[in-house]
């Protein structure tokens, strides 16, 4: 996986997905945080890839993205922002990964609900 490019707002990938390794509870609605913060979030982020290719998780095609939804089956991260603080920052199991369809370009990733199911 490759994290190049900037996002729209001119962060580089890597300071896009570092904005998941810290909460920011004042952020409105949703925002999905690493456990361990900075030191684990690509080793989460790794660990999801390799679990979505071995076990044949197909990508959700958006655009020109490929998103995987990979359910980890263990806490990596917890729900922040301000609709975290109001549930008491339930733990997330599933970590969302967006790829450039192909490429290995990392577009963002962080720890998520399961699509289509609400805490």
């Amino acid at each position: 996986m490759r994290y190049a490019g900037r996002d729209p707002d001119g962060l580089t990938r890597k300071e896009h997905v570092l904005r998941h390794a810290k909460n920011q509870p004042d952020r409105r609605g949703s925002h999905g945080v690493f456990d361990g913060g900075e030191e684990m979030a690509f080793q989460i982020i790794d660990e999801a890839w390799k679990k979505a290719q071995k076990s044949g998780i197909r990508p959700k095609s958006e655009g020109d993205s490929l998103a995987y939804t990979i359910p980890m089956g263990r806490r990596v991260g917890y729900l922040g922002g301000t609709a975290g603080r109001a549930r008491g920052n339930p733990a997330l199991t599933t970590v969302f990964i967006v790829l450039k369809k192909g490429t290995k370009d990392v577009i963002t990733a962080f720890p998520t609900v399961i699509r289509g199911i609400s805490l």
